[in-house]
């Protein structure tokens, strides 16, 4: 998987570089518009599944539901329970189901609730709200990278190296965050709708856990976005302190770019291990 993401990352890189001579007139294209496209078609799609594999969540929910109401009617005709055990027994089964049945109905609400949530918390929490998406980090690598090719004298070669480097650094750095924030939110919603259908095992006592683990999953998703977005606000803010100080020249500019690439380069390595945050 790392492999896969390195390679989708460089192959990106190199396009981007490649189009950096007319990244000036590519910001008047809706180039973040492909990436949403393709993240709306995941979301799109996710939504699409949820009838089908909510009905046969509820079809195996009854069924389970069926079996420990039958298992339950023999254990109680063995022991020749009294009228007051019986009740209570349906009482417990009644209430027991029909919580695990409430869950199902609203699965997909509460798990769009609760992943959103956390999200929203960690995107207050770094001041930068929702609005972190793939492009918009890879739009601040751009800048970056474009602003060291507006300060580097051209007139001396020996002393362009080194800034042109940290450019391409930087700019690979966040095609990386931009690949894990894509397969992070794709996950997100593979989980959040394909995972329903563990909820169909809510209808019986012996199998219950597996749909508690779906709430599980599920929070365990939305605190990995949410350490996403701590993570990445703190990138982005030097990101951003790069871009504005464009307006500097010179040394000083370098300097601050080569001051704040360790903390940069370190983003992309912590994006990854964000989902060890999660429920087990």
């Amino acid at each position: 998987m790392g492999r896969y993401r390195l390679g989708i990352s460089l192959i990106f890189v190199i396009v981007v570089i490649a189009a950096a001579p007319v990244a000036a007139s590519a910001q008047n294209a809706n180039v973040q518009g492909v990436i949403d496209t393709l993240l709306n078609k995941y979301k799109s799609a996710g939504q699409m599944w949820a009838n089908t594999i909510e009905q046969a969540a509820t079809n195996l929910f009854w069924l389970l539901a069926t079996i420990s109401l039958g298992w339950t009617c023999i254990s109680m005709a063995i022991k020749q329970s009294d009228l007051v055990e019986i009740v209570a027994e349906l009482c417990r089964f009644i209430m027991f189901t029909g919580f695990f049945f409430w869950l199902l109905l609203n699965g997909a609400s509460f798990a769009n609730g609760i992943i959103t949530s956390l999200r929203q918390i960690g995107g207050d929490a770094a001041g930068t709200g929702q609005s972190i998406f793939p492009m918009a980090v890879l739009n601040l690598g751009l800048q970056v990278y474009q602003q060291t090719l507006m300060h580097v004298n051209w007139l001396q070669p020996e002393s362009i190296v080194a800034p042109i480097i940290i450019a391409v650094i930087i700019l690979i750095v966040c095609a990386l965050i931009g690949v894990n924030m894509i397969l992070l939110l794709c996950a997100a919603w593979v989980v959040l709708y394909a995972g329903l259908i563990f909820l169909g095992f809510g209808g019986c006592r012996w199998t219950s856990e597996m749909a508690i683990n779906y709430y599980r999953t599920v929070l365990g998703v939305g605190v990995s976005l949410m350490t996403m977005q701590l993570i990445i606000g703190i990138g982005v803010q030097f990101l951003q302190d790069l871009v504005d100080g464009g307006k500097d020249s010179g040394k000083k500019h370098t300097d601050r770019r080569i001051t704040s690439r360790p903390a940069i380069m370190k983003t992309p390595g912590a994006v990854p291990m964000a989902p060890a945050f999660g429920p087990d």
